[in-house]
């Protein structure tokens, strides 16, 4: 499947952490795909080891398990994507293609919306949330309908600061667009 879509791919058999940096350093690869039934495989030490060998290097989870446990556990150890084994060899592909680009990718029943990837990421174990103050007041703002410069003017912050800030907030939940923040912001009830 990945040959025909002109995807390189590399399958290799778990052998250790000293084994994966190993395989990252020679392939350097742009997505990596961890199986959490792997023997052994600690996702979290996984998702480590790849972010300390490259930190924009994507971690996305293959499971044929869609439990909601499951999933939270391997968002929250930090990984990008979190992809069914049932979904169609187009959809499959399609992820790793979002994955590669920087996108958050949830695939399968279990899942409804990016959204509700970024509402499980934020849920740490300690319930402590992603975001930082700042970038909470400024999710906050954004998804009230305020403009860059708005912003930046109530908070005395440059609007260079601002799009930072946006970009981090983006990154960190998931998004690419305001609309999902704002989306995101009323299910969560960051905004009413």
């Amino acid at each position: 499947m990945l040959r025909t879509a002109a995807i390189d791919s590399y399958y290799s058999k778990w052998a250790g952490y000293q084994d994966l940096t190993a395989v990252l350093e020679s392939r350097r690869p742009d997505v990596v795909l961890a199986d959490p039934q792997i023997i052994g495989l600690d996702m979290g030490r996984t998702i480590a080891t790849v972010s300390g060998w490259n930190r924009e290097t994507p971690v996305a989870i293959i499971s044929i398990d869609q439990t909601p446990a499951l999933m939270e556990t391997a968002i929250t150890a930090g990984a990008s994507g979190y992809i069914s084994l049932s979904v169609s060899d187009e959809e499959f592909i399609a992820s790793l293609h979002l994955l590669a680009a920087g996108q958050v990718v949830a695939t399968g029943p279990a899942v409804t919306t990016l959204a509700d990837v970024a509402k499980v990421r934020m849920s740490a174990a300690n319930e402590q949330p992603v975001l930082t103050g700042r970038e909470t007041q400024i999710a906050e703002l954004i998804a009230s309908g305020l403009t860059n410069h708005d912003v930046a003017n109530q908070l005395e912050l440059s609007e260079g600061t601002v799009k930072v800030h946006i970009r981090n907030i983006f990154r960190k939940l998931g998004m690419s667009n305001r609309a999902e923040l704002t989306g995101f912001a009323l299910r969560s009830g960051l905004i009413t």
